[in-house]
């Protein structure tokens, strides 16, 4: 069974016996959110409001590739703070489809091979040896499913942070870096 966030929260899937039985769903969502609060995560994220970019800029980038770029500049400040430097550093991308695993790679080795460098920091990404895996949510990779769970607690707060957002609460203590733009 694959953690799925929407799955769990719309009670489809594998999740549809949550549908069934209340307490048994109260007792699921809390033994998930203890596995939540012990996992021992580091969580980088970005946010990007499509809405607001395309206001703001009249020939934006693609939002994945900004997302991408502010992801691994914190991730790399997180590493060489963790003394990581020159080690490989295996970064998993959840599959999208072929085109758009293709772009999402050649941005991802423009970013690490210095050949596009923007805004006011510069870092030397060759400094780590950054290598991009692409895994299909079928494959039952645990880091693809914690980041699914958090994905959209993480979001929600961003375009509604004063709603109530237990699952945020949760995982906020483990947010090493979260970037909001624009």
């Amino acid at each position: 069974m694959i953690l799925h966030e929407l799955e769990i929260r719309k009670e489809k899937g594998d999740f549809a016996f949550l549908m069934a039985d209340r307490d048994l769903r109260a007792g699921f969502l809390e033994r998930l959110s203890l596995i939540m609060e012990d996992a021992p995560l580091c969580i980088v994220t970005s946010v990007i409001d499509k809405e607001k970019l395309r206001a703001k800029y009249a020939n934006p980038w693609n939002p994945y590739e900004i997302a991408l770029r502010f992801c691994l500049e914190r991730l790399f400040d997180y590493l060489i703070n963790e003394g990581e430097e020159g080690k490989t550093v295996h970064v998993v991308f959840e599959c999208r489809g072929k085109e758009e695993d293709a772009e999402l790679e050649l941005e991802f080795r423009r970013i690490c091979d210095q050949n596009q460098q923007w805004g006011n920091q510069r870092r030397d990404f060759t400094r780590i040896n950054f290598v991009p895996r692409f895994a299909k949510k079928s494959i039952n990779s645990t880091g693809l499913q914690l980041a699914d769970l958090t994905a959209r607690p993480i979001a929600l707060r961003t375009v509604r942070p004063t709603q109530p957002n237990r699952a945020f609460d949760i995982i906020n203590p483990k947010i090493f870096a979260r970037k909001v733009f624009p």
